[in-house]
């Protein structure tokens, strides 16, 4: 409970009942986008969602809508969850958290949903946190030399960014990752060849049980694997979901959901 507090308090939002209007014009306008996304897809499918896609407060919505769309070409079926209000989450396989802005995303979610998304992995779920997400399932962030506990802490080290030398938010930037023996034997060969999108995402550091997937130019762990109870936790730095152009009339790039599920091992 610490940890969120602290989190409240470095938002400037505290308690306030009204926090959303506290939020930057920016991410308003952005949960207002992932809040009529979900209500269109309301009923769409949702009885035979296998994964679960975090789009509320601080998600970014290309990202998330990047995410659903590649999944369900490839016949996945997702459902679109606000993180204020999840649902029980034991009858999905996955869950994604997407890019965006972690501070909000952290506290979107709340203390009761880090909890609800603790128990789901605990039981077996399997969890990816991509960029921003990355940073939301680590213990520690580290960003710009300056340490913040973050309470979900699926990873148990540290999440540490922008990565020297790669753009900064709000500038993006293509990246080529490397691929550990780990990462090819878990499937992701090839995607060492592609330009994957990159903006402040964190290089992880330290924790147990962690299994390297990418690296960074640098030789920095870019996405890492690790046990959680019956269940698993990926994070990556970098996003393979979206067209590294960034064009929002671009459809995501060719076969990035045979990675996707890779990675979500299911």
């Amino acid at each position: 409970m610490r940890c969120l507090l602290i989190w409240l308090w470095l938002l400037g939002i505290g308690h306030a009942q009204n926090w959303e209007s506290q939020l930057s014009p920016y991410e308003q306008q952005n949960l207002k986008k992932n809040r009529a996304w979900i209500s269109e897809r309301q009923g769409k499918g949702e009885a035979r969602a296998r994964v679960a896609v975090m789009a509320g407060a601080g998600v970014w919505n290309f990202g998330a809508r990047c995410l659903v769309a590649a999944l369900e070409r490839s016949g996945t079926a997702c459902q679109v969850l606000d993180p204020g209000d999840l649902p029980p989450l034991e009858r999905f396989s996955a869950l994604i958290l997407p890019g965006g802005y972690a501070p909000v995303e952290c506290y979107g979610m709340g203390w009761s949903g880090c909890l609800k998304v603790a128990d789901f992995t605990n039981k077996g779920g399997h969890v990816l946190g991509i960029c921003a997400g990355g940073y939301l399932v680590s213990r520690t962030v580290r960003y710009q030399s300056i340490n913040y506990p973050y309470p979900l802490a699926l990873f148990d080290g540290t999440a540490e960014g922008p990565v020297a030398g790669l753009p900064v938010y709000p500038n993006y930037g293509p990246v080529q990752i490397s691929l550990t023996p780990a990462g090819r034997d878990s499937g992701l060969t090839g995607l060492e060849k592609r330009t994957l999108l990159y903006g402040s995402g964190p290089r992880f550091v330290g924790g147990t049980g962690v299994t390297v997937l990418m690296t960074y130019p640098d030789g920095t762990a870019a996405a890492i694997s690790r046990p959680y109870g019956k269940g698993k936790v990926v994070a990556m730095g970098a996003h393979l979901e979206c067209p590294p152009d960034l064009n929002e009339n671009s459809e995501p790039p060719a076969g990035c959901e045979k990675y996707l599920l890779k990675l979500l091992d299911i």
